[in-house]
Parts: C-alpha cells; sequence; structure tokens
C-alpha cells in the first residue's frame, strides 16, 4: 500500500499478535538519565555520556524488535522504552535484575507477552539504512483486545452487511 513513501510518516492502527520478541541480547542499552542517550562503556565499571560530557550512572532504557502479525503476514516493529515498560510491565532496569537473578523467570516473561491480542498503534515510515531503502514501523501505542468489545464490533458490521 506504499505506506511510508510519503514526506510525512504514515500513522496506522492494526489488530493483531505480538508472536516475537528478540531477546537473545538484552534489548536495552544504558542511557544517560539526562538526555537518554547512549552511554559509553569505559570498561572500568564507569560510563561516559557524550551529550553532556561527564561520566554518569546510566539507566536501563528498551529499544526491542519484535514481530507483529495479523491475518494478512507478519512484519517487524520496533518497541521504544514506554511501550516496552507497558509490554513488560518492568522496567529495563527490573529486567536486568530478573535475568541476572532468574534466567528462567526472565524467559518466562517473554513467552508470557507473545500471541495476546492487541490494538497496535504504529508510525511508519521509510527510511535510508547503508544505502538502501527500508520500511521501519515503530509501536507508537499499544493495547490488549478487549474481547466483549470487539464481539460487539464485530456483531455490528455483521448486522451493517446484512441489511
Amino acid at each position: 500500500m506504499s505506506l511510508g513513501y510519503g514526506e510525512k510518516p504514515d500513522w496506522i492502527s492494526v489488530k493483531g499478535s505480538l508472536t516475537f520478541v528478540k531477546h537473545d541480547n538484552p534489548p536495552w542499552y544504558k542511557a544517560c538519565p539526562k538526555t537518554n542517550k547512549k552511554c559509553i562503556d569505559q570498561g572500568n565499571g564507569t560510563f561516559f555520556s557524550e551529550a553532556i560530557n561527564e561520566e554518569v550512572i546510566p539507566v536501563n532504557r528498551y529499544v526491542m524488535s519484535t514481530t507483529l502479525a495479523d491475518h494478512t503476514g507478519s512484519s517487524w516493529a520496533t518497541c521504544f522504552n514506554d511501550q516496552g515498560q507497558m509490554l513488560m510491565g518492568q522496567s529495563a532496569d527490573e529486567m536486568e535484575q530478573i535475568m541476572n537473578d532468574d534466567p528462567s523467570k526472565y524467559e518466562a516473561m517473554y513467552a508470557g507477552v507473545t500471541f495476546g491480542q492487541f490494538m497496535i498503534k504504529l508510525r511508519v515510515k521509510v527510511e535510508s539504512v547503508n544505502d538502501e531503502q527500508r520500511v521501519k514501523a515503530v509501536i507508537q501505542d499499544f493495547r490488549p483486545l478487549n474481547a466483549v468489545e470487539e464481539g460487539r464490533s464485530l456483531m455490528d458490521a455483521i448486522a451493517t452487511f446484512a441489511l
């Protein structure tokens, strides 16, 4: 449908499932608490923020690669910090602690968020990566699908076409 190829990004809402969250490497980065920009690990247990030009105690911020699917197919989407917290129910700092303390619980938490039905709002825009154009989808908002509301909505749609 040529989504994302205009001057401005396209905003779409889809009903679908989160089928995969990539987490073989932790899906977060060490960020400057003042700017949220990535910090540099200095290798001695300290981190440096180039954004403010000083040593900082970093915070973890989510940047998750996910796969979304609906009845038409599947697509990759990126989920940043606020939506990552909503999805996981934990901050990235808390998830790091769980990963270190109880790896089986950490894995179970990712399994627990997959295959639920969601209404997902996406920002879709073409970006140039290494001289190649790619359509990038970023999750802006999502909410679990309310089965009762969805059932009523579908019944109303059927009634409209049945007349």
